[in-house]
């Protein structure tokens, strides 16, 4: 009957200590986008819309008019800035940057800027309105400012933007 290794006699035969296993190095920082050279395309795919689809881009931050020209491209029928119970003026309210209209049910899509929406005061706001828009049966879709960007500078935010809204819980 062998011994625990803690309840075994301190001899000779000591294993020696293996040297510790080096540290995998850590992934670099995802590359900032240049928002510069987003800020031009982006001006330059706008005017490149008919006249009619540019009038329903709002004004906002670049990344609700990005987000809302992917919705114009995806022929998607949405309204941007809505109050939703009773508005900011009323607890529990506010205002959704769009509600998209898919077949019989609305998705809300809030565009989170990556500053502002990663202080945590703004974090429990915004996990609050989450939970009442739920309760409300809304369908929810958060998009991040760095990843519209990254989509945007990638080429794919038009099926970025559909993917997340048609799989929107």
């Amino acid at each position: 009957m062998s011994l625990p290794n803690w309840e075994r006699p301190i001899g000779k035969k000591l294993k020696k200590l293996k040297p510790p296993k080096p540290v995998p190095k850590q992934r670099a920082p995802a590359k900032r986008p240049n928002y510069k050279r987003i800020l031009e395309q982006f001006t330059a795919a706008l005017a490149n819309l008919k006249a009619a689809d540019r009038r329903q881009i709002p004004e906002g931050t670049l990344p609700e008019m990005m987000v809302a020209w992917a919705l114009v491209k995806n022929k998607l029928q949405f309204q941007s800035q809505q109050r939703e119970g009773g508005g900011q003026l009323r607890l529990g309210g506010g205002v959704v940057d769009f509600l998209v209209q898919m077949g019989s049910s609305v998705v809300v899509v809030r565009v989170n800027g990556d500053y502002w929406h990663s202080l945590p005061e703004r974090k429990r706001k915004d996990e609050l309105q989450a939970q009442l828009l739920r309760l409300r049966k809304y369908r929810l879709v958060d998009l991040w400012e760095h990843d519209i960007y990254v989509t945007w500078t990638e080429g794919r935010l038009i099926q970025w933007v559909a993917d997340e809204i048609r799989s929107a819980q």
